[in-house]
């Protein structure tokens, strides 16, 4: 799709999500991901993505990042043709999110799917993405633009409140700049 038609604009998108002015609604259950199928899953995303606990591959691969952090989740980098492409593949997840290390370094902690709430994914989340779990979708609102559908799955960062929750309370996760309101 050619960059100017987009739903949505790809700075605006990052903007508000790096300003941290986001609501969520979260929907579906909770998940008990260290069942056997799941933990299969998971450690095939956390392998494919391995690559970009560099940020500069994420980069190359076409993820652009912001330079504000959202409280509870870190920074985003998103592929916005990913976004675009009409629906999420497990081993191609359209986010990544990064915590930052005392020493300044970013660290991969998530990978975050993200689909348009719209078309065939208007009124329910996507299904069927991780086999053997019904994880967490919220809907992220960023006001004048259309909703989206967002599943963080934290792959490479233990999250102690659960592998598929949005926020992750580690001080990494938590910069002293990010806006907590």
């Amino acid at each position: 799709m050619d960059p100017e038609h987009r739903p949505f604009q790809r700075r605006t998108v990052l903007k508000t999500i790096g300003a941290g002015a986001v609501s969520s609604v979260a929907l579906s259950g909770a998940v008990a991901a260290h069942r056997g199928g799941v933990s299969r899953e998971l450690a095939e995303v956390r392998s494919t993505t391995a690559e970009y606990n560099n940020p500069v591959n994420a980069e190359a691969d076409g993820y652009e990042g912001e330079d504000q952090a959202v409280c509870g989740m870190g920074y985003h980098y998103v592929n916005f043709d990913l976004v675009s492409d009409g629906g999420p593949e497990k081993l191609r997840p359209e986010g990544m999110v990064y915590g930052e290390t005392d020493g300044g370094n970013l660290v991969l902690g998530a990978v975050e799917y993200i689909v348009p709430k719209a078309g065939s994914y208007e009124a329910d989340p996507p299904s069927g993405l991780f086999d053997h779990a019904d994880p967490e979708w919220d809907i992220l609102d960023l006001g004048e633009m259309p909703l989206l559908w967002t599943l963080h799955a934290w792959v490479h960062t233990h999250n102690p409140d659960g592998v598929f929750h949005h926020t992750n309370p580690r001080k990494q996760f938590h910069p002293e700049d990010c806006d907590s309101h």
